[in-house]
Parts: structure tokens; C-alpha cells; sequence
């Protein structure tokens, strides 16, 4: 029996989820235990799952990235990264729109170089390009292969294209 074993989930929701699997979760969720799924919220509207979020947590204590007013994400890892970092960093987890498409941009100073670090979970592939001033100067494209590092962390090998 798993009488003795409490369950550790208060709620779970489940942003921007594609319509069909909203569908499907009238479905699914009357497979489960009933008290599991009343803890589950799927949300195919940002809008409202954002303001089910807002309910649940304070804005101060969500970062500026999720509409609240505490430091952003990309603040935050700078703060932690500190007098580690030797230069200016740029960190962006990039929302992709159900079309499949998402953007970011900065600009480099004169005499400024990058190294740009992707990170995907996408289980086929991804496309990025990289451009400048419209033109494009490489076309990036990271399959869902993943291989084991020696320090057992998994890892994906982009094979980029330069134009």
C-alpha cells in the first residue's frame, strides 16, 4: 500500500499548453488519482495561468521575466556568477511562439567579441541563425542527439553552417 507515503505535490500548472493537449487532459487526468489531478492546472491562455500564478505567489517574489518585480532571471545569474564573470554577459531563455518562432538581439561594442552558448530541449531539432544587420552570417542547427560529457552531464553538438 502507499497509504503511509504523503503526497509532495501541492499544484502544478501547466503554461501555454498546446490546445490539443488541454483537450486531451479531460481525458487524461480521469486516469489518475483523483487527488493528483485537482493539483494539476493546464493553461492554454499565458494570460490566465499567469494570473493563476500571481494567486499562488507573490509578484515579489516572481522574477521580472514572469511578471513579478523581484530580480530577473538573468540578473540573478549574474549576481551569482559575480567577480567570476571577466566581461559583459548577456542570458536570455528565449520563449518560442506556437508558430515556432522566437527572437533575441544585441549588439556588440567596437572591439567586443561573443561566444554564444544554446541550450535546447527540443526532442527533433532546432534552427537558430545568426545575423547581422539582416544579413545572415550562420545558420545553427542543434538536433535532439544528446551525449554524456566525463562528467556524466549531457550534452548536444550544434553543426553550424556559415554563410
Amino acid at each position: 500500500s502507499l497509504a503511509p507515503f504523503v503526497q509532495s505535490l501541492h499544484c502544478m500548472i501547466i503554461l501555454n499548453a498546446p490546445t490539443f493537449f488541454s483537450l486531451s487532459w479531460s481525458i487524461i487526468k480521469k486516469l489518475i488519482d483523483p487527488r493528483t489531478a485537482k493539483r494539476i492546472q493546464v493553461f492554454s491562455r499565458e494570460n490566465k495561468g499567469m494570473d493563476r500564478i500571481k494567486e499562488l505567489i507573490d509578484e515579489s517574489q516572481l522574477p521580472t521575466d514572469y511578471g513579478g518585480t523581484n530580480t530577473s532571471i538573468a540578473d540573478a545569474i549574474r549576481q551569482v556568477q559575480g567577480a567570476e564573470s571577466n566581461g559583459r554577459e548577456e542570458v536570455n531563455m528565449l520563449f518560442v511562439d506556437r508558430r515556432g518562432k522566437g527572437t533575441h538581439s544585441f549588439e556588440l561594442q567596437k572591439g567586443e567579441t561573443a561566444t554564444i552558448t544554446l541550450h535546447t530541449r527540443s526532442s527533433s531539432s532546432s534552427q537558430f541563425v545568426l545575423s547581422k544587420g539582416g544579413v545572415t552570417i550562420a545558420n545553427i542547427s542543434m538536433r535532439g542527439v544528446l551525449s554524456q560529457n566525463e562528467k556524466g552531464a549531457f550534452t548536444s553538438s550544434p553543426t553550424v553552417k556559415e554563410v
